[in-house]
């Protein structure tokens, strides 16, 4: 009996070892994978303001092609070029024909809210299926990455250092939920939706993330340092642009179970494409936007 004892012991030593294995091997690549992304954009942003609106427009092009289902066809082609062009339009405008009429614009600010809101809402109640839809097949994969990201733009013009604040919170957000909550796990965050995401993760994500972003905010020899910023209104921003980071990740992990697929693409293998790792920083760009540039003013 007691040789049977250890044997089970033994076998369920080697399967939770595997486990463990198989979980830190998946966050390293994680991390590697959004490295791989976050790394360039941050040193290009830093010395080629240009580089990194090339960046954008490569980005949104390439998620709109995610997005698609059709094989590549010149529709396809044309669609993610009008994404890439929407994205990066407030630079085009801006730099080439001077002049912002982007910037402090009740008129495009209601658009494009009006816009991500009759893209959001459909997909999460899936209003008669409303992926499958001719129009909205055509139409959400050019504009939900292309106006999403067209505020990242926007906020490259006007601050380059809040534009790669918010790429690194998003990173750590990503990364540290996943970590707390292979970790920590125990109770789903939304199981219908991403059964693998917990609120431990969440909490832990929220956490990392906020203390993290604050000591880079406020330690006197980052090149991100804020001194004048109250710290208040800085760690609830931080806090809000992490829940809406997770909220944006959900809401790309409803897509994909509408569209019953894994994954948007697959240029990370094993871990997705462009898409599956941003997906967070879309709706950061947004709230950073009217948050940190609009209400804090930094």
């Amino acid at each position: 009996m007691l040789l049977k004892l250890l044997t089970i012991l033994k076998k369920e030593t080697e399967i939770m070892g595997k486990l463990i294995k198989y979980s830190f091997s998946n966050l390293h690549l994680r991390i590697l994978s959004t490295l791989f992304l976050i790394v360039p954009l941050i040193f290009i942003t830093w010395y080629n303001y240009l580089g990194s609106i090339i960046i954008l427009f490569l980005v949104s092009y390439i998620s709109t092609n995610e997005l698609i289902d059709k094989k590549l066809t010149i529709t396809k082609i044309l669609s993610c070029l009008t994404s890439g062009f929407i994205t990066i339009s407030p630079f085009i405008l801006y730099q080439i024909f001077n002049t912002n009429i982007y910037f402090e614009n009740f008129i495009f600010y209601l658009i494009s809210l009006v816009i991500i809101i009759n893209i959001f809402l459909p997909i999460i109640f899936n209003i008669q299926n409303i992926i499958s839809n001719n129009f909205y097949k055509f139409i959400f994969p050019i504009l939900l990455p292309s106006i999403l990201m067209s505020y990242g733009s926007i906020i490259l013009i006007e601050n380059k250092n809040i534009f790669l604040l918010l790429i690194i919170i998003s990173a750590l957000n990503d990364s540290s939920a996943y970590a707390t909550g292979k970790a920590f796990g125990r109770h789903a965050l939304s199981r219908n939706i991403s059964p693998g995401k917990t609120i431990e993760g969440s909490l832990g994500g929220i956490i990392v993330t906020s203390f993290i972003s604050l000591a880079i905010l406020k330690w006197n020899i980052s090149p991100l340092y804020l001194s004048n910023a109250n710290i208040f209104y800085l760690i609830f921003s931080i806090i809000l642009l992490s829940i809406c980071g997770q909220v944006g990740d959900l809401f790309f992990s409803r897509i994909k179970r509408i569209k019953k697929i894994k994954d948007f693409g697959n240029i990370f293998p094993g871990h997705g494409g462009v898409l599956d790792r941003i997906d967070s920083s879309l709706f950061i760009f947004i709230l950073g936007y009217f948050v940190l540039l609009k209400w804090i003013n930094l």
